[in-house]
């Protein structure tokens, strides 16, 4: 049965090219994407950090998030944990992607993740990024803002120095392209694309098992804190994030399933 399967699909080219043009679409589609977001800071620089900090305590009952987060996830494995997570997104990301394309089965919530993945990068990665433009806590004080998260880095520098976390490199990686490209580099906080996302893989989930959706929830709710208590985030910027998924999911499925 594998076999025949297998034989079906080498032998069936119009799935093959319409899968193959799906992925072209969507590499072509992010490698755009991709572009803009180095040129937001060019086109609006810098300039909701100290908002959405101040916001973010006012949600949170006067509190930083990543101070409510500490005593449950501030020691050396959690924090570990949620850093290969948030790595490992991109690999769950390319497998969703990767599989909506060339899955033989299309349905609605196939075509559905795709359009709601290209709508959820080009409102929030690149308009709302753009309009919104902010670098998020790990540069906070970098911009000059304040020492506010002074203590969260703090803390996580400590916890590399016991068990490496790549978060940091990565972190410091991107600030000195910004600085060495005269600001021009992917720095951008709102909305978290890694929540936005990862909300999305959850629905895509759900389409397919009840199982498999409770397991992609939980990815997305791990991606949330680990967004924040790693620096990357303000926590707004996952609901808000969280939020763009929904409309985009939406919507693509108004696009996608309604009668011809």
């Amino acid at each position: 049965d594998v076999l025949k399967s297998l034989w079906a699909l080498a032998v069936d080219h119009e799935w093959q090219i319409q899968s193959g043009i799906r992925f072209m679409l969507v590499s072509i589609f992010m490698a755009s994407n991709g572009y803009v977001r180095e040129l937001i800071t060019k086109l609006n620089a810098f300039s909701w950090d100290a908002s959405f900090a101040a916001w973010d305590r006012a949600v949170h009952f006067g509190q930083n998030p990543w101070e409510l987060l500490m005593p449950v996830f501030g020691g050396v494995w959690p924090t570990a944990i949620l850093n290969y997570a948030y790595h490992g997104w991109f690999f769950a990301i390319l497998f969703s992607v990767l599989l909506a394309c060339f899955l033989k089965k299309r349905d609605g919530g196939t075509d559905t993740f795709l359009v709601a993945f290209v709508l959820c990068f080009a409102l929030g990665g690149n308009l709302m990024a753009t309009v919104f433009s902010s670098a998020g806590p790990v540069y906070f004080e970098r911009l000059g803002l304040g020492e506010d998260f002074a203590p969260q880095m703090a803390h996580l520098a400590m916890i590399d120095e016991i068990r490496r976390l790549p978060a940091l490199d990565v972190q410091n990686g991107l600030w000195n392209a910004y600085e060495l490209s005269g600001g021009r580099a992917a720095v951008t906080a709102m909305p978290s694309m890694h929540v936005a996302s990862s909300v999305l893989m959850a629905l895509f989930a759900f389409r397919h098992s009840r199982w498999l959706g409770r397991v992609m929830t939980a990815f997305a709710l791990t991606i949330m804190v680990g967004s924040v208590h790693l620096a990357w985030h303000y926590a707004i910027d996952g609901y808000v994030g969280a939020a763009v998924a929904i409309f985009a999911w939406w919507l693509a499925r108004w696009l996608t399933v309604r009668p011809a």
